[in-house]
């Protein structure tokens, strides 16, 4: 009998392919665009789990326990060549997904079982709002549900390639990883923070809509936006007000958020 298993990146991914597909979805919940990857497919991914630690903490967000999440994709990953006879990848031309594929292939590469993809990029979003990528969380049902019966195996030429990338990704991975012209480049974990500190005028802003853009503008996720933006403000690059740093906390959970405001620190210049 012929078993389906879909693969994809949690969260809204994961809502907008069970729509199409059903129940039959394994989510990655993990952002492998950032952080240390050097250990991350090991039983014991410590340099990872400290690096989530530290995000969250600083975040302000409620710690996933990783442990547990990368054990569970890890022996998911490593039963999906026996217990379908076709596992589905759905990618888009984001960072995260595209570091989520090179890692699935990584996993199968020995598995005796028929992989297709259902890739997306920019042609399939019908807003403009995205800058040079595509998720899957931003295509349309009724795109996805084409693609999917469009859906194609890759040869094995690509996927060699994409094992491949993954060892180079997993081996050189520390900071944070770029989507450009078709591939993913390593960049320092500070990448983005000049673009962040840009959408910040002088005067004060909403800092959902500040967070909003730079997802948009990055494709990384509202946990790591919000992360720099709490690093910048901890190093004076950034005034929260009228919070101080002990209430980040509360100040980025709803519904205090909504009337949240970050204004631009200039240098030199103290808060008051």
């Amino acid at each position: 009998m012929s078993t389906i298993r879909h693969i994809c990146q949690g969260g809204a991914a994961a809502e907008r392919v069970r729509e199409v597909v059903g129940q039959s979805v394994f989510q990655m919940m993990d952002d492998y665009a950032v952080g240390p990857l050097n250990d991350i497919d090991s039983s014991s991914p410590d340099a990872r789990i400290v690096f989530w630690a530290e995000m969250f903490a600083l975040g302000g967000t409620t710690l996933m326990d990783m442990r547990t999440e990368n054990r569970v994709v890890n022996e998911a990953l490593a039963n999906l060549g026996r217990d379908a006879t076709e596992v589905v990848i759905w990618a888009g031309s984001s960072p995260t997904e595209q570091a989520m594929r090179r890692r699935i292939y990584w996993w199968l590469q020995d598995a005796p079982v028929l992989i297709t993809e259902v890739l997306v990029d920019c042609a399939d979003v019908a807003t403009s709002d995205y800058r040079g990528y595509a998720p899957i969380a931003a295509v349309s049902i009724e795109r996805l549900r084409s693609r999917f019966e469009q859906r194609r195996a890759p040869t094995n030429e690509c996927r060699r390639q994409l094992v491949a990338d993954w060892t180079v990704l997993r081996n050189k991975g520390l900071g944070v990883r770029t989507w450009e012209g078709g591939s993913l480049s390593e960049r320092p974990i500070d990448h983005y923070d000049n673009h962040l500190l840009s959408l910040v005028g002088t005067e004060p802003a909403s800092f959902l809509k500040v967070l909003g853009q730079a997802m948009t503008d990055t494709g990384l996720t509202d946990i790591f936006c919000t992360w720099r933006f709490a690093v910048l403000i901890q190093t004076g690059h950034l005034l929260l007000t009228p919070y101080d740093m002990q209430d980040w906390r509360s100040a980025i959970s709803p519904p205090v958020s909504r009337s949240v405001r970050i204004a631009l620190r200039p240098k030199g210049v103290p808060s008051k």
